[in-house]
């Protein structure tokens, strides 16, 4: 079994997502210790630029036109099949919704454990120590694999990224399995109405609950987050 880390490089509209940055520098310091590689793997369509930037010991971009758009089935399959061609240690994907979407369903189609909601991660003697947030946070599980290979589904912000974001060599195949006969087709991305703030690009949030008593309170909430320059979430 080799030490390789592979990592899902996500990415939308031509533009990699922060938590592959992420991910690729914790997969560095994990390939290190068990004496491997971070391999970044990149799915797409005519998308071989954004390899440049990932910032992995290299990069494995697979191109067809099956994969220009996010589609968890076409996705599966090709990475069900580069798990059982290069057998890596771990395969780290974003606890995201491309994810959550392929997590369980690789663990069943690989046979691997699948560690989820992690947020940290570590190698400490030989064994890989994951640990995952559950019941909203309340409580931090820890998880150790000894030995063989497992999935592990990282939460954002969850490690720091590389602010170089280097380049890698990037070794480019064609699909390792067939995508001709998709059940599942990408229709359209709708994009979130203007206006709305994503929250986990906010360094400060003034947060709100029941304890704001009514909405005409909240009107104290944004004073404060004005106050702060910052946004303004609810639970």
């Amino acid at each position: 079994m080799a030490n390789d880390i592979l990592v899902l490089a996500e990415h939308l509209n031509g533009k990699l997502a922060d938590i592959s940055y992420e991910m690729t520098r914790k997969a560095r310091q994990l390939a290190t210790a068990f004496g491997g590689k971070a391999i970044a793997v990149l799915l797409g369509s005519g998308a071989k630029a954004l390899a440049e930037s990932i910032g992995a010991d290299s990069v494995l971009y697979v191109d067809d036109p099956a994969l220009a758009e996010f589609n968890p089935e076409a996705y599966g399959r090709v990475l069900a099949a580069l798990i059982k061609e290069r057998g890596p240690r771990v395969v780290m994907m974003g606890n995201t919704s491309v994810g959550m979407d392929l997590g369980a369903w690789l663990s069943v189609a690989t046979g691997l454990p699948l560690m989820a909601y992690v947020n940290g991660l570590a190698a400490e003697g030989g064994a890989l120590v994951a640990t995952s947030q559950i019941y909203g946070g309340k409580i931090q599980a820890e998880a150790v694999l000894e030995g063989g290979a497992c999935l592990v589904s990282c939460l954002a912000g969850a490690f720091p990224a590389d602010a170089g974001k280097s380049s890698a060599p990037v070794e480019q195949i064609a699909s390792p399995a067939p995508l001709g006969d998709l059940k599942v087709k990408f229709v359209k991305l709708i994009q979130p109405a203007g206006g709305d703030v994503d929250i986990t690009q906010q360094p400060i949030l003034v947060s709100i609950g029941r304890g704001i008593g009514g909405q005409e309170n909240i009107e104290l909430a944004q004073e404060l987050a004005d106050a702060l320059g910052c946004a303004v979430s609810a639970s």
